[in-house]
């Protein structure tokens, strides 16, 4: 494009990646057009200038049927058609540029927002045409800054009340305040009902945050932490997981591998050069401190977050890094605030079998995840396969790939890493493609800068023509907001349905207390009856539990006889293959590997679910039986339901590809090692037995940590559900205040209006899924 107008180049560049827009000699008239602002207010032009720059080629077809932007084209004398649009998104842009004011490009990105949130724009549509004027806003703010002495701006609080999930919140607390108000909920109804808000209130948000080594994970939490608290130039090694939460006072706990994670870690070294180089190489470093951290239960040391850095960095003497298990930050940054806790994760190249294990996991518990590349470096296949693999994941709304070190990068070369990264993944990704792409979200980040302006060093960054707008911190952290707070999503909405349908049943609970005020609900013997019931629970949860283990146990049973048919369909191959003097081809082992295992292990397990189904039915109806000895009435019955569901949910094993691939992956690793350059076949054949053994151990180590997790909640679900229902039955049962007639009926109107005005919230709910 021949343009003297570097705005008008980015951002065709940007909204128009396909097309080569410029003016020929056939098109004087376009030429001669000029946009005639004369009669518009400032406010009026921002707004015009909003709509103009958001016409492009998915959505101009959508413009052109607008009236409003069919009569504003005459107004400006434009016609309806692209050579025109285009013209006039030029002229805006060059008067923009020629008016060199800030605020104007501000007041246009708010406008741009509004249309986003109505739907006119894709967020990546929005991000392209402000990203258009990223470097002439860094000219103007340079000029300015150079100016004068630049002051620290103040940092964004986080403001939840405004967010869809809280005003949510709010509109349901109203609701319930009303019902109190009525004046007969009875004191032990209103507490179970506040109980359940509360429980709303203090639901937990996880972001995982993922990438290949030196991507830039450490230097992006630091700046989110506004304080150096991760040592930026450790290596990949060294990284660990390391989960933020938020306190008052700043705090960190160092937790180290225990006795049987430690051993399991030797065991593999054996397998990986690599890592047993790495180890022997700084063994002398920390092998006197191995007694001391390394102990049956796992040490854990609390500290000061500036010594946390000690503990993630090889660049400490003693490279206890190593020795690390998790870390865990305590702080009081204003993003935390709401119940959010950010994972950053080993780095998924690692070289440690548990720590990929560890990503895996966190994957699995998180609402969202911050995948990050560096874009000043080509991304691998690495970033390809995870991306490919997390797409698939249900319980993630969404996936942010953050470009790292975007002050390097030019802004089309952005635009073309979006662009190939989606076709990359597309290339191998499977299920649901389309479907599953759509949770891909795009943000540049200078992490770097971002850290100097929020450790006070604010003014090198100014100098390069950055504030802390234009690193991208506030615009990813007002993401993460919005991902979770301000528009709903599966995890909120189903939050949000629960303890709606809770209140939807205190309601009518209230509503049968109020109508039958003269009434009391009489059970003889009810504390021998309750106690009688906890009893017979306990030991059906004690039978359940058993059939847990039991089950767990006939699945290690059968993953070790499928490791075992496995290896000797792998040795009878590499028999085969040596008899007739071939080398042994490592990638068809691995593909027989893949095809074998994992088809398997995936069948095994959704074998293994059904029976469990069956037998988890059985107790559920068991828990209704005991029951029946005290007739529940609906509201309790409704509780009873809602207790059952939960246990369903818990108990599925929920597996993910993630699992599979990290089985398979690490024995494809054993495997390439035993069959590395010069092997023999003796040799071959002693290690192999020796691979499946450690292989089998690890699959099963993992399975028993997922099955324990599973388990505590499933007793932990199990005792919420006694005391509520103890806790109900007991109030049930007690006398009523009697209500004369005539207020009884005003009472009873208002709580049916109340009752259907949650009923109508709860429809909306469901219509947003």
């Amino acid at each position: 494009m021949d343009t003297k107008n570097d705005i008008v180049e980015y951002f065709f560049s940007l909204v128009y990646p396909e097309t080569h827009f410029e003016f020929d000699d056939t098109a004087q008239d376009e030429k001669s057009l000029i946009i005639d602002i004369s009669h518009l207010e400032n406010k009026d032009l921002t707004e015009l200038f909003a709509i103009i720059l958001s016409c492009n080629n998915r959505n101009r077809n959508i413009f052109l049927n607008m009236p409003f932007f069919e009569n504003l084209l005459k107004k400006l004398g434009f016609k309806p058609n692209q050579k025109h649009i285009q013209t006039l998104q030029i002229q805006v842009l060059e008067y923009i540029q020629k008016q060199a004011n800030i605020n104007l490009i501000y007041e246009i990105f708010e406008h741009l927002n509004t249309l986003k949130i109505g739907g006119v724009i894709l967020y990546e549509e929005e991000q392209c045409i402000k990203t258009s004027f990223k470097h002439h806003i860094h000219q103007l703010n340079s000029r300015q800054k150079l100016q004068k002495t630049p002051k620290r701006k103040k940092l964004k609080t986080f403001d939840i009340k405004s967010s869809w999930f809280y005003q949510n919140i709010e509109y349901i607390e109203n609701i319930l305040e009303d019902a109190k108000k009525i004046g007969f909920m009875p004191i032990w109804l209103a507490n179970f009902a506040d109980n359940q808000v509360d429980t709303l209130k203090q639901a937990k948000f996880n972001i995982s945050i993922c990438g290949i080594a030196k991507s830039g994970k450490s230097t992006l939490l630091n700046a989110i932490l506004s304080q150096n608290v991760l040592e930026i130039s450790a290596i990949p090694e060294s990284t660990n997981k390391i989960q933020v939460s938020y306190a008052k006072e700043p705090r960190g706990v160092v937790k180290f591998l225990n006795q049987n994670e430690w051993e399991r870690l030797v065991k593999n070294l054996y397998f990986d050069d690599n890592l047993s180089e790495l180890i022997r190489e700084n063994k002398e470093s920390f092998q006197s401190l191995i007694d001391f951290y390394i102990t049956p239960n796992g040490m854990e040391l609390d500290m000061k977050t500036d010594d946390i850095k000690n503990y993630t960095s090889s660049k400490h003497y003693s490279k206890i890094s190593y020795l690390v298990k998790e870390i865990t930050i305590n702080s009081p940054v204003e993003l935390l605030k709401n119940n959010l806790t950010l994972i950053n994760t080993p780095n998924i190249n690692t070289i440690f079998n548990y720590k990929a294990h560890q990503v895996e996991t966190c994957i699995s518990k998180s609402i969202a995840t911050l995948y990050l590349i560096n874009a000043s470096k080509p991304h691998s296949q690495k970033d390809i396969d995870f991306l490919a693999n997390a797409i698939n994941y249900k319980n993630l709304e969404k996936i942010l790939i953050v470009f790292t070190r975007s002050d390097l990068v030019s802004l089309p070369d952005l635009k073309n890493l979006s662009k190939n990264i989606i076709e990359d993944i597309k290339k191998i990704s499977l299920g649901d493609i389309e479907k599953n792409i759509s949770k891909i979200d795009f943000i540049p980040i200078a992490s770097t800068l971002a850290l100097l302006h929020r450790t006070n060093h604010y003014d090198e960054a100014l100098l390069r023509g950055y504030d802390i707008e234009d690193t991208g911190i506030i615009a990813l952290e007002d993401y993460i907001e919005n991902i979770i707070f301000k528009q709903p999503t599966q995890y909120t909405q189903n939050l949000l349905l629960n303890t709606c349908e809770n209140l939807k049943q205190i309601f009518k609970k209230n509503l049968a207390i109020l109508e039958q005020s003269s009434c009391k609900r009489n059970i003889e013997n009810l504390n021998e009856k309750l106690e009688d019931i906890k009893i017979k629970i306990l030991d059906f949860t004690q039978e359940m539990t058993k059939t847990i283990e039991d089950t767990t146990q006939e699945t290690k049973i059968k993953i070790k006889n499928l490791g075992l048919n496995l290896k000797d369909y792998l040795l009878d191959y590499i028999n085969y293959e040596s008899s007739k003097n071939k080398y042994v081809n490592a990638s068809k082992l691995e593909n027989i590997i893949t095809g074998n295992l994992k088809d398997n292990l995936r069948y095994l397990i959704e074998k293994t679910q059904n029976h469990f189904d069956k037998r988890l039915e059985a107790f559920i109806e068991n828990i209704h039986l005991v029951y029946s000895l005290i007739d529940p009435d609906t509201f309790e019955s409704e509780l009873l339901r809602f207790y059952e569901n939960n246990l369903r949910e818990i108990t599925k094993y929920q597996y993910t590809e993630g699992d599979l691939n990290l089985y398979t992956n690490e024995l494809k690793k054993y495997i390439n090692h035993i069959l590395r350059d010069g092997a023999k076949l003796k040799d071959i054949k002693n290690t192999m037995n020796r691979a499946f053994e450690l292989s089998n151990e690890n699959i099963l180590t993992y399975l028993d940590q997922k099955i324990e997790y599973k388990k505590s909640k499933f007793l932990e679900k199990i005792d919420q559900m006694i005391k509520s229902m103890e806790f109900l039955i007991k109030n049930n049962s007690t006398a009523f205040v009697p209500v004369n007639t005539k207020e009884q009926a005003m009472q009873t109107q208002k709580l049916k209006n109340i009752q259907e005005k949650i009923s109508l919230h709860i429809e909306e709910l469901r219509e947003l899924q």
